[in-house]
């Protein structure tokens, strides 16, 4: 048998080369983490399922008893919305595009809360005064905990590399945030629904690091904070951790920050205006212009030095701050001066 010609040879390597090119272009089809096994999702309202695929093809979404078909995008996205559903489960969503399919299960009706802020919010259960013994005794399957690992970036991402639902059971309620789980506790036990906790906080952060450069106003490349510490600058935590879950659908959010912008009077005594426009550019992005939102206003911490106000006096008035945003509709704020 003769041996191929240079020529056939690269003919031969030309096309095998094409091949992989063309395989290696089709994006996979896949569905946002948040959609992943033991969801909770947002009941008696209709909401998004979305995700990525190659541009072009058909995808087939099945929700309990919803069925819906859609076309991938030229920017390789796809989505579908779903209509409202009570309370209850579970329920199996599958997504496929004829050549892969996608299955989820236990996923359950109920209140979803976005919860978020720096440390206070972010101290899990086990950490908290109690806590470990509650997490011990925890046994609400139906309340889970979706964290949001903390990553930063400078340009803003649509996908979740990571995370999971987790349930409020001995294995998991202890990783929790201990504001959450008791937020969560009191709100199931009231109302008898699945609460779901979105969880994307972030220790030592500042508010400016989850916001977007269009609340801010400026190009986060011309700022820098607090010595240049990640996760006190200007829009990384939004990039990563607060775009890819705004689509999602929410009873409400729940914000536990301020600490960080209580270090200089300057800091403090600028905090509205940044906070009302949190608020309201959270809520236009996911569509509900009057989303309740409410946050915990900063306890009583430390002792005046001195006879005249300095930076002792800032967190007095950054929680003067934190009380103007009770202007806008729909806002409350939990009082903490006598906690400590």
């Amino acid at each position: 048998m003769k041996k191929p010609t240079r020529f056939l040879r690269k003919i031969v390597f030309v096309f095998i080369y094409t091949l992989f090119i063309s395989t290696s272009s089709q994006a996979q089809l896949s569905v946002s983490r948040l959609f992943s096994d033991g969801a909770i999702v947002q009941r008696d309202q209709e909401f998004t399922i979305w995700g990525w695929g190659d541009a072009g093809t058909t995808i087939s979404v099945t929700f309990s008893d919803s069925a819906k078909t859609t076309t991938v995008e030229s920017d390789g996205t796809w989505s579908v919305t779903i209509g409202a559903i009570i309370a209850g489960g579970p329920h199996t969503l599958t997504v496929t595009d004829g050549t892969t399919s996608i299955t989820r299960s236990d996923l359950m009706m109920g209140d979803v809360y976005l919860v978020s802020g720096q440390s206070n919010m972010e101290m899990t259960l086990n950490n908290a005064y109690g806590g470990a013994a509650e997490a011990i005794n925890a046994n609400y399957p139906n309340i889970r905990q979706f964290r949001v690992n903390h990553s930063t970036s400078k340009e803003l991402q649509d996908k979740l590399t990571s995370g999971s639902w987790n349930k409020a059971t001995p294995s998991y309620a202890g990783t929790f945030s201990a504001v959450a789980y008791y937020f969560a506790k009191h709100l199931h036990t009231e109302k008898n629904v699945p609460i779901g906790l979105i969880n994307n906080s972030y220790g030592g952060a500042r508010i400016e690091a989850f916001m977007s450069e269009q609340m801010l106003g400026f190009d986060e490349d011309d700022v820098t904070l607090a010595q240049g510490e990640t996760e006190r600058q200007p829009t990384l935590i939004y990039n990563k951790m607060v775009h890819p879950i705004l689509p999602f659908t929410y009873a409400g959010i729940v914000w536990y920050q301020a600490e960080s912008n209580g270090d200089s009077m300057e800091d403090a005594t600028s905090y509205a205006p940044l906070f009302k426009t949190m608020i309201t550019s959270y809520r236009d992005s996911i569509g509900v212009s009057d989303l309740p939102f409410i946050w915990v206003q900063l306890p009583n911490f430390g002792d005046p030095v001195g006879d005249t106000p300095s930076t002792w006096d800032a967190w007095p008035q950054l929680r003067a701050q934190q009380s103007l945003a009770l202007e806008l509709p729909n806002t409350g704020e939990a009082i903490t001066i006598d906690v400590g």
